[in-house]
This record gives C-alpha cells, sequence and structure tokens, in this order.
C-alpha cells in the first residue's frame, strides 16, 4: 500500500507498536502497526496532508500516530486500516488510493476498506 496514486512496489513490512522486530502477518486482537516499504524506506503516513509515502517517523515521537494504524479483522477475513491520529481509514475505490471516514462495515461501501494479506 504506496499511498497516493501511485502503485505499490517492493515488500512491506509490519511493524507492531512495542515491538522492535517485523511481523509477517497482522497482530490478532487489535494493536497497531506502522507499514514500512522496504524499495523506498518511507512509511505509509496519513495526516492533513492526506494519505502518502513520507519518512518514517519516531515511534514514540509527537508524530508518530500519523504512521499507526489499528487493525480490525472482519467477519470474512479482511482488515480495515484506520489512522491512529486522523481517525481515517484507508480506502481503495474509484477515487484512487486514499484516506476517507471510515464506512459501516455493514453497508454498501465497506468493501473499498477492506484488504485482504496474500
Amino acid at each position: 500500500m504506496v499511498a497516493g496514486s501511485a502503485a505499490v512496489a517492493g515488500s512491506l513490512l509490519f511493524m507492531g507498536t512495542g515491538t522492535a522486530s517485523a511481523m509477517p502477518i497482522p497482530p490478532g486482537g487489535g494493536g497497531t502497526v506502522s507499514l514500512h516499504n522496504e524499495a523506498t524506506g518511507k512509511c505509509v503516513d496519513d495526516s492533513s496532508y492526506g494519505l502518502r509515502d513520507f519518512g518514517c517517523q519516531n515511534p514514540t515521537g509527537p508524530y508518530a500516530g500519523f504512521q499507526q494504524f489499528a487493525l480490525s479483522q472482519q467477519s470474512d477475513g479482511t482488515w480495515v486500516f484506520q489512522n491512529v491520529a486522523t481517525g481515517k481509514c484507508v480506502d481503495d475505490s474509484n477515487y484512487g488510493l486514499r484516506d476517507f471516514g471510515c464506512q459501516d462495515q455493514s453497508g454498501p461501501y465497506a468493501g473499498f476498506q477492506r484488504f485482504r494479506f496474500s
């Protein structure tokens, strides 16, 4: 998930808060992750500038929340990424990859905010 309208390039590491190692799968039962791109070294960031790639922040610094996403697993096995600082969700619709207000996950637009790991 590279921010903006760019395509996914490289691989992502999931880095859970409070841990020093990359996780091969997202954490179960809550928690937050940062998405770090292996090729660029940048992190997925969501701030007043929108969803984008940006230099990775200190995980305990004042801007860390812009690069931390709470993961919610849905009943169909997909995941919703909600930014800790903005409260917005990662959304991929006809408007491209962006941050957007989180949808009712039982509603007609929920699929735009659900992602599957493969």
